[in-house]
């Protein structure tokens, strides 16, 4: 490694990386891995680094540069399993979308008769959001990147599996510094990291029906989310609960749209927008609808009046008072929370579900005062708002008097004091 490192402890870590040949284990086959088990200063104490032979047709040669003709040579998985299972036996596993690649190296082991030992794994992507930290995406290339660490071969798995392990230490070291816990799951549990359900906070707008791309969003449509998402999901959907959607976790034929990155999905989710034929968004193309969001009809609108007037379609405005903020919240209900979190949005700041690095401000509910990250936060002399500063930030200002200067609004906070130096 190029800097020296301390892996956190309690663990013995092995980092993984696989190429294949598709995106569905039960169906595709593993073409190379690469598994590096570490010692605690993050050197490399053992590896194994090979191409395998799948028998099959190696798919996407344009992205792993694996052809038939390199691949011929390469021994089979069940040649290299035993050692293999050998290196992984006793280590939590580290991998980069961690599900995918546990999942495919299970469904290898499982074909050759054998089982998998790794009872524990970290992925980094999880990590990575948790942490929050100051990047477009949380892709592997730009994690190196804002790391500074050097990538020279994009889907070699030997490669990125030295790339990951780098990403890795910094960022574990990262959330030490915030006392941010790492995301170890079992193995034996193939829940995605990110929540699987939303909170439900009821809509007052009438739904409208299925989104028109040339029209946009309309307050009232039903938004379903699925998969991974580079917002954290709980904030996605406070931001589009805020813009007036309503965020539902299930798709139905009320469905106005489904959210999905990945264009070759196989999700419940998915698969059922296709077939009612329900439009699906990326992240990308929701974040910029929400910019233009039209005004949706109340559920308990007065009676029309004679004279019906067309509503004009508003414009969100992208300079907002708390623009560039992130607000942790601490303590209060669930419903509580989930209240302040939209209305945290419709100030123009992020809420934040981790006290991560990028965290400037933190909202104190009922009981929050108790909570253990408060310790961190006096630390950090970070800025305490309580429930009040947030309802009157959002009450509208007086207008100022004729040739008067209006003083911007700032959010009223016990102190102020600047964050923690973050490596770029």
């Amino acid at each position: 490694m190029t800097r020296p490192v301390r892996l956190p402890t309690g663990h013995r870590w092995v980092v993984l990386d696989v190429e294949t040949s598709g995106l569905r284990s039960s169906t595709h086959r593993v073409l190379s891995v690469a598994a590096l088990a570490l010692r605690e200063d993050g050197s490399v104490e053992r590896k194994l680094v090979t191409l395998l032979n799948p028998g099959c047709d190696p798919g996407p040669v344009h992205i792993h540069n694996l052809t038939p003709q390199r691949l011929a040579g390469a021994p089979r998985f069940e040649d290299v399993a035993k050692d293999l299972l050998e290196l992984l036996d006793g280590r939590t596993l580290v991998a980069h979308n961690a599900s995918f690649d546990y999942g495919f190296l299970d469904a290898e082991v499982r074909r050759a008769g054998m089982t998998m030992p790794t009872r524990q794994r970290l992925c980094t992507l999880a990590l990575s959001r948790r942490l929050e930290i100051d990047v477009p995406n949380h892709k592997l290339s730009t994690l190196a990147a804002h790391w500074k660490v050097r990538q020279n071969r994009a889907h070699d798995a030997y490669d990125d599996a030295l790339v990951l392990t780098e990403v890795f230490a910094h960022s574990a070291s990262l959330a030490e510094s915030l006392r941010l816990p790492l995301p170890v799951v079992g193995c034996a549990d193939r829940r995605a990291v990110y929540p699987d359900r939303v909170p439900r906070v009821e809509s007052p707008w009438r739904n409208p029906g299925r989104l028109d791309p040339g029209a946009g969003l309309v307050q009232g449509m039903k938004l379903v989310i699925s998969g991974s998402t580079d917002v954290p999901r709980l904030a996605l959907a406070a931001r589009m609960t805020a813009a007036g959607l309503d965020v539902m976790n299930s798709v139905s034929r009320q469905t106005s749209v489904v959210v999905c990155n990945d264009p070759h999905s196989s999700s419940a989710k998915v698969r059922r927008a296709v077939a009612d034929g329900i439009p699906v968004l990326t992240e990308r193309q929701l974040g910029e609808m929400l910019l233009h969001v039209t005004p949706g009809e109340p559920k308990a609108a007065a009676a029309p009046s004679d004279v019906q007037r067309p509503r004009p379609t508003t414009t969100v405005s992208s300079t907002k008072p708390w623009h560039g903020r992130r607000v942790l919240i601490v303590g209060g209900s669930h419903s509580d929370s989930v209240l302040m979190r939209s209305r945290i949005v419709q100030l123009g700041a992020k809420p934040s579900v981790n006290h991560s690095a990028g965290v400037t401000d933190v909202l104190v509910l009922d009981g929050g005062e108790l909570d253990p990250r408060m310790d961190r936060v006096s630390a950090r002399q970070l800025p305490l708002l309580t429930a009040p500063d947030v309802n009157s930030a959002l009450e509208p200002a007086a207008p100022p008097e004729r040739g008067a200067l209006r003083e911007p609004i700032r959010p009223p906070c016990q102190w102020v004091a600047p964050l923690l130096a973050r490596e770029r």
